[in-house]
Formats: structure tokens, sequence, C-alpha cells
């Protein structure tokens, strides 16, 4: 590396040059980026399933609704139904909007052929209070209605709305559309805090909103604690101007890569210039503590910047290697979210290595800062860091078969957690408590039946099969068997169910219409009444149908085991049959998808750890040395696993995207540790006299990079979205335990022979 800082100082002007030309393209490629997509493009790109599911869409309509409940102090009330009706209306002269259905869509009580039409109907109601409890007794007893877009109590209604989208959908467009019918709402007299949403387009609403929160407000957030973070630990002003410069310029290289090859910045994509940041400041500041360090021992200020590449510049490109091994690993993950973020965090890294190694002795060569104080670092920050690692140090030299007991005491609670974890996943609840459509999910789930739809697609082998006599009635009572059978199921509902309530409201007509004739009947009264909506559940060709099962199930994997349970009924009970069930649906899918991610995850984990304990082995070409270095890094990992599995009834799967990024980067203090320990070792054959050196030079850089990291994640707190704020909560809690064990554990290990070159 000596060589290397030498070449670049003598080549400074043209290195700026060229990194100022590629900075400049990697602005220009920024402009054209947007923050978008889909939960399809982020989870299924890859699925033939989602494939599938994209063509049902494309010939049924789309699956995606916006559902908005509204509370009043009597939803049959003539004023809260007046409000309504003129709501549903702008709605349905709304762009993108597919279909709109209220409890004013209920023949039963609002028939539309009744003469004066609704209106005249709400009228009567508000005249006669007999009419209006019997009007709420018909609407809370019918299937369609009742719980579901009208609550038991009657102070709360719900309007479904379901879009033009096609399922791939940008976020960006979501977003604009939610609020706009949200704002209909709010012209016709409702008041904002009596209004919820729910459904997959308010979360998909909700998690663009937490994009936008990463890039605008949470990176600028992270970039001024790591200056005055920066600037408390040295005292001085030039350490966090070369840190912020350099990390900056990687944030543009990567982000400008990322928009190049795919313009759409998603949720978890937003989050990289942040992280990006964290990493560059990291490896910066190994590099400064090295030159302050060196400076107090020669004059030549050239030479101290030469020498701080011998001390730290070998293990910064080992450590960026393993962070590099660590963020890559998600790259296997079957995921378009997680393939994307662990190539572009791996460039990043390599970005912020390379940059930091060509930008440090440049921008060095010209600031030319001198050591103005002890030991080239702040007093006050001098003596909280030798008071720390004096006393770990102690600690560790003294008792290290006390450290070692402890630490394995620790593994084996760990372990005994780790066994309790159960992983699940719900939308919803990774957005944070406090957020409003959590809350609204909540306020769903106690007013209304479940908001999670299973679509069942029933295929015929021949056109017009559906329309058979034995086929209909076969699908009628599919669907009571789906929800008299399975306590998963609220409702289920069809064509065929809507046709036979139709024909059992008819006086006279109790009966299922089993007969061709009465079938075609009702599907011409329907098509007169609403060839759109006949469109959204039955095809052209009569010989497939959609049936809708709402459940009451919320979790993604809980969703498809639901669905897989449907989809057995119902194979059973059309045996014999010439007819094929096919569930699908956005959470079926992501559900029956999970079960590949966490395997792919956990593999994840696996390569990180072999491929890392290779990369130590051969860093400290020593096979013992190699192996015992993994444990303190493998520590962290195990307490993470046991602290979840104790403390949380459910885990979500993206915790084991934690376990990667960890793993790579906890990694980092162990080689600087270890490497600096191999050099002392060589130039003191005193095993004591060597880790006290190694404390002095090596473990300042470790405990105030480790101070940076945590730090730097520390906002991601603020995320209100779960695979985010983990990064500000358990990332910091793994790192912290990283560095307990490298300045305690690893010491204890060589003061024992244990660990040895």
């Amino acid at each position: 590396m000596r060589g290397y800082f030498q070449f670049v100082i003598r080549h400074r002007i043209p290195a700026l040059v060229i990194i100022a030309l590629i900075s400049g393209a990697g602005i220009w490629s920024l402009q054209n980026g947007k923050i978008s997509s889909s939960l399809g493009k982020l989870f299924l790109a890859d699925s033939p399933a989602y494939d599938q599911y994209l063509a049902r869409v494309e010939e049924f309509g789309s699956d995606e609704q916006l559902i908005i409940a509204f509370e009043e102090e009597d939803v049959l009330g003539a004023d809260s139904l007046r409000r309504l009706l003129l709501a549903t209306e702008a709605i349905r002269k709304a762009a993108g909007v597919a279909r709109v259905m209220s409890l004013l869509d209920n023949e039963i009580v609002f028939a539309k052929s009744t003469k004066g039409g609704i209106e005249a109907r709400i009228e009567e109601l508000s005249g006669s209070r007999e009419k209006t409890e019997t009007a709420r007794a018909a609407l809370l007893g019918d299937r369609f209605t009742g719980g579901i877009l009208l609550s038991e109590d009657s102070r709360h209604g719900a309007v479904l709305i379901t879009t033009l989208a096609d399922g791939t959908n940008d976020m960006e467009d979501s977003i604009s559309w939610a609020e706009g019918i949200h704002a209909v709402f709010l012209r016709q007299g409702y008041r904002e805090e009596n209004l919820h949403s729910a459904g997959g387009i308010a979360i998909v609403s909700e998690m663009m909103k937490q994009a936008h929160f990463n890039l605008e407000r949470l990176f600028p957030v992270v970039c001024l604690l790591l200056i005055l973070t920066v600037y408390a630990l040295f005292r001085r002003l030039w350490p966090a101007l070369v840190s912020t410069s350099i990390a900056i310029v990687a944030v543009i290289w990567t982000m400008g890569i990322a928009v190049w090859l795919d313009p759409e910045v998603s949720i978890m994509l937003a989050a990289i210039p942040a992280v990006i940041l964290i990493i560059s400041f990291s490896d910066v500041i190994h590099l400064c503590s090295a030159y302050l360090l060196e400076l107090g021992k020669t004059s030549d200020k050239t030479e101290a910047i030469l020498r701080s590449a011998e001390d730290v510049g070998k293990a910064c490109i080992y450590t960026s290697i393993t962070t590099f091994v660590g963020f890559l690993a998600l790259a296997v993950v079957p995921t378009p979210i997680f393939r994307k973020l662990g190539i572009l965090l791996g460039l990043g890294v390599g970005i912020a290595l390379l940059l930091a190694m060509t930008l440090f002795p440049i921008l060095l060569s010209f600031l030319r800062p001198e050591n103005t104080s002890r030991s080239g670092i702040a007093s006050v920050s001098q003596g909280l860091l030798d008071r720390f690692l004096s006393l770990t140090q102690r600690i560790s030299l003294s008792v290290p078969w006390l450290i070692i007991v402890f630490f394995a005491g620790l593994l084996g609670v760990s372990i005994f957690g780790i066994s309790k974890i159960t992983v699940e996943n719900d939308i919803a609840l990774r957005l944070g408590e406090n957020n409003p459509v959590r809350r609204d999910t909540a306020y769903f789930t106690e007013h209304f039946a479940g908001t999670n739809v299973l679509d069942l697609y029933l295929q015929s082998e021949k056109d017009g099969g559906l329309l058979e006599p034995k086929a209909f009635e076969a699908i009628v009572e599919l669907e009571k068997k789906l929800v008299n059978e399975l306590t998963e199921v609220d409702s289920a509902a069809s064509f065929a169910t809507i046709l036979t309530e139709f024909y059992r409201r008819l006086p006279g007509n109790k009966d299922l219409p089993v007969n061709r004739f009465t079938i075609n009947l009702g599907i011409r009264e329907f098509e007169r009444r609403d060839p759109e909506g006949l469109a959204f559940l039955l095809n052209a060709a009569r010989q497939r149908m959609r049936v809708f099962v709402r459940l009451n199930a919320a979790g993604l994997r809980e969703t498809h085991r639901a669905g897989e349970k449907v989809a057995r009924l119902a194979a059973e009970h059309l045996e014999g049959l010439p007819l094929k069930a096919e569930p699908t649906g956005m959470a079926y899918l992501i559900g029956g998808w999970l079960d590949r991610i966490i395997l792919a995850q956990k593999k994840g984990v696996g390569i990180s750890f072999i491929v890392i304990s290779l990369l130590m082995i051969i860093a400290f070409r020593s096979l013992r040395v190699g192996l015992w270095s993994m444990i303190p890094n493998v520590l962290p990992l195990l307490v993470l696993g046991g602290y979840v599995g104790l403390a949380w009834e459910f885990t979500d799967s993206d915790t084991f995207m934690l376990a990667m990024l960890a793993i790579g980067m906890g990694v980092d203090d162990t080689i600087h540790f270890l490497t600096r320990y191999r050099l002392e070792l060589a130039r003191h054959a005193d095993v004591t006299t060597a880790l006290s050196n190694t404390y002095h030079y090596a473990g300042r850089g470790i405990v105030m990079t480790t101070l940076i990291l945590t730090i730097g994640f520390c906002p991601f707190i603020f995320c209100q979205y779960f695979s985010l704020r983990i990064l500000g909560t358990l990332l910091p809690l793994v790192l912290i335990v990283a560095l307990l064990a490298d300045l305690l554990l690893l010491p204890a290990l060589a003061r024992l022979r244990l660990l040895r070159f």
C-alpha cells in the first residue's frame, strides 16, 4: 500500500481530474432516477407463479384494492348516506379506478331499478325508522355487505376501490392515486380523524413515503451525526472534512451506477446512500488515526501518510473484502430487491475503499495537517479511550479463563433463544407501531372481516364449461364448504353465488337455478346491469371464474398456508368434474416464495461465514488463527438470534439479512486487531507486550470505527419500515457485542496461547 500511496501523491492532479469526471457522470445519472417500484417487482419478478398471476390480472382486472373506512354516528343516517353517495360517484369518475363497492351497491336495499334511484331510497329511509331498521338487518345479513362494507354496530362503513393497475404499477403512481381518493372523502365533509385506509395500495403508498424519508431526511441526519462524531473524536476539522468528502463521492458513484443500471429506486435501495456513507467513514477513520499516531513519531508529514498505509492499509483491504462478501451474499436470495441490494452494497464497499486509498493521501498531501495534541487525538477523547482500553486489557489479560467462561455462557443462552425462533412476515406489521397505516389495519381487524383476499380461479377444460348446471352447483357448494370447514376463511363469493342470491330474492324462485336457460338468463341480466362487473368475475369464454376468498389470516406465510388449504379442499370437492382450482394473489404468492427466501438467506449467512473464514486463513496464513478468529464474529450473530428468539413472538425473515450485513462488518475489528497483533508479535517475543501495543495502536481505531458505525446506524431507528429500522436497533447491538468480543475474548485466547501464529 505504501507504493500505491506514493503513486497517487505523485499523480494527484490527474487522479483528481479522473475522479471529478466520474463524479460528474454519476451526478448526471442520478437525474434520471425515480423512487418507484411495486411489491411484485420487489419480491416476485423471477417467479413463474408471478407471471401467471399477471396473466390473470390482465384477463380479469387487478386485485389491488384501496379500502377506505369511515366512522359515523350511524352509517345508515340520511346525511351519511348522501355523503357516501357523492363520494362514491366522484371516485368512480377518478382516473385509474376500475370498480367501487359500498353498501349502496347492495341491490336488496338500494336497487338501482327503483324509481328515483338510490337518492329516492335514501329519502324513503330517512322518513321511516322502521324501514331503516329493516334495511339495516338486510345489509348485515347479506354475505357481501355485513362485516365487509358495514360493521356490526353500523357505526363504521367501508368503500372498496379497485385500481386499473396491472400488478406492476409504480409506487410513485400509487401514492398520488391514494392521496387523490382520500381527498375525495375530505371534500364530501368526512373528517380526517374518522377516515382509515387499508389494503395493499395503502401499504405500498406508505412504503413509498418511507423511501422518500430515507433520502430526504435520514441521509442528511446520518451525514451530520458522522461529521459531529468525527469532530468530537479528533477535535479538529480536517478529519471530518476529509471523511465527508470521500464518503459523498463514494455515494455519488454507487448511486450513479445504480440508477444507470435501473432508474427505479425502491424503499430498500433508498437506504444505500446512508449505509455507504457510514462504511466509507469507518475506512477513513482508521487511516486518520494511523496518520496522527505516525505524525507523533516523525516530523515528515509525507512520511507519516506513507506509514499510515503500512499500518492499516492492508487491514483496510481485507476488511473491505470481508464486508463486500457479507453484503454480496444478499444476492443469493432469489428476489430482485435482495439481489440488487447485495450487488450495489458490495459495489459501494469496493468504491469506498478505492476512494479512501486514493483521495486520503491526495487530500492530506494538500492539507498537510499537523499534530497539535497528545497522540494526535484530542485529550478528552484520548483520555476516555485510554481508560476504556486499559480496562478491557486489564480484564482480558488478568482473568482470561473467566472471560472464556462468560462468553461460553452467553453462547449457550443464545443457542437456546435461537431454538425458539418462529419466522412469520406481515407487511403491515413491518410498519412502526405508531404508523397510521398499521393503526388503520388494526382498526379494520377490529370492526370488519379480514381485508386479506385470496383469488381462487376455477377453470373448465372447455369454453362455457363453467355454465354447465353440475359445475355451477358444485361451485356454489364449494364456497359454502370453504366457509364452514376452514377457520381461516371468512367468506367466499363468485359469480355463481351472486347469481344464486339474485334468483333466491325473486318471488317464487327459491331453488338454485340448475338449468342452462336460467343461468344464461341471469348472465344476460347481470351483463345489462354491470358489464364491467361481469368481466371482473367471469371471462369471455365462460371457462374461467374468479372466486374471492376473504381470509382472516394476516401473515404472509399464514396466508399461503390458508391458500393451500383452500386449494386442497377445492381439488377434493371438484374431483370427478372437469374443473381445476388455481389459488393466487400477491400476499399468497409472496408467502409461498418466503420459504425459498428464508432458505436462501440462511445459505447466504453460511456462504458468508465460509468465504470469510477462508479469507481470514489466507490473510493470517494460518488455519488455526483463521478459525479461532471467527469465534468473535459468529458470537454476535448467535447473540442476535438468541435475542430475537427470546424477545419476539415472531421473527421477520429480513432479520437474516441483518446477519449477512453484520458478519461482513463485524469481522473488520478482528482483522485490524489481529493484523496489528501479528506485527507486534514479530517485533516483541513477549505476548503481553505485543497485546499491550496492539491495544494502543489498533484498539483505538477499533473503538472509534465501532462508535462511528453505531452512531451512523442509530438514525435508522426512526425508519417506519422494519427491515430498515433494525439497522438502527439490532445492528448496533451486534457491533457492540463484536467489539467486546474483539477486545476481551480475542486477547484472552491469545493470552492462553489458544490463538497463536
